[in-house]
């Protein structure tokens, strides 16, 4: 008798607990998979563009800014062993004129870590790329530096004289390259 006391409840434990496991049927609330709600706002436009690099160019790095535009960063070999970090601004009237943020011969080059030029939110640019530091395979620093008014650099503004590229400061990093 109390072995088949001790069946049934093991039987009955284990149909609540299977029950309890039933995926099937209604979803409980925690379960339910909130529906994606779209974006307000004009809808994604591709469209296609020439890009401002250069014939030997390799690590490209897209960076959208608050206001819209898109900064593409690159690195281009100048030289047997010489890179060059650059960018450039898309805005509505197209790509700005390559800019060079710096160069060297000793630059750690790779496709998995790739320099950068990004936007700060007080209008100014931050870079980064490698540079190697030792014989070692991964011997290598990360320079940085800030430019700032970039952002207000274009196209028109370069033509028209009233940007110059003096108004460029670097902190940091490699030397720059105004260009």
């Amino acid at each position: 008798m109390m072995v088949k006391g001790k069946i049934r409840t093991l039987l009955f434990l284990a149909a609540v607990v299977a029950s309890g496991c039933d995926r099937g049927g209604e979803s409980s609330i925690s379960q339910a998979t909130p529906t994606p709600t779209p974006p307000a706002g004009p809808a994604l436009e591709v469209r296609e563009s020439e890009s401002p690099s250069g014939q030997d160019s390799r690590e490209p790095e897209l960076f959208a800014t608050a206001d819209g535009r898109m900064i593409m960063s690159w690195v281009e070999k100048i030289r047997d062993r010489r890179h060059a970090l650059k960018f450039a601004v898309l805005d509505p009237a197209g790509w700005s004129e390559a800019r060079t943020v710096a160069e060297g011969e000793n630059w750690f080059v790779n496709w998995a870590d790739f320099p950068s030029v990004i936007a700060l939110s007080d209008g100014s640019l931050a870079a980064h790329w490698l540079v190697k530091s030792g014989p070692g395979t991964y011997a290598y620093d990360v320079n940085i530096a800030r430019i700032f008014h970039l952002m207000e650099l274009n196209r028109k503004a370069l033509s028209e004289g009233k940007v110059k590229m003096s108004q460029l400061i670097a902190l940091a990093g490699a030397r720059l390259m105004v260009g």
